[in-house]
């Protein structure tokens, strides 16, 4: 509509007809199956999930897009069917991704354990996770977590 408003602006038209046609294409978009928040919820879930991105996060990043909560919370509750601790999962794909933790050289992990626990914790993820997943010995003790 922001942009209806500024052609009808630029142009000096009636920003009603735009509003129209605007309306006129989402109703189309609709009927024909290429305008749904559920399959965009969907795959955004699945996207970000395996980004590294925790529920809360996502949660987030979809409420933002206008996405209504109970489809969000449908889409999640069939993300933690197909994985059992899907935090877990996930913070172990944003410390792989970020270089955090185990993935660090052994020389910087003390000195740098706080930045991890904290990006961990604006990232979403509780401090039970953050700190199992940091602390993790190395890269195939977190491997040893996703599989058992």
């Amino acid at each position: 509509m922001r942009r209806v408003s500024k052609s009808a602006h630029y142009h000096d038209t009636d920003p009603t007809e735009g509003a129209a046609f605007v309306e006129d294409i989402i109703t189309r978009f609709q009927a024909s199956g290429l305008l749904d928040d559920v399959i965009y919820a969907e795959g955004q879930v699945k996207s970000l999930f395996r980004r590294g991105l925790s529920r809360r996060a996502i949660t987030n990043r979809l409420m933002e897009k206008g996405i209504d909560r109970d489809i969000i919370d449908a889409q999640l509750n069939a993300l933690l069917e197909d994985n059992p601790d899907p935090d877990l999962k996930a913070a172990i794909a944003f410390v792989r991704r970020r270089r955090l933790g185990p993935y660090r050289t052994p020389d910087q992990r003390p000195d740098r354990r706080q930045r991890d626990l904290a990006s961990l914790a604006r990232g979403g993820f509780d401090f039970e996770t953050a700190k199992k997943v940091i602390d993790a010995e190395d890269e195939f003790a977190l491997e040893e977590m996703i599989a058992g």
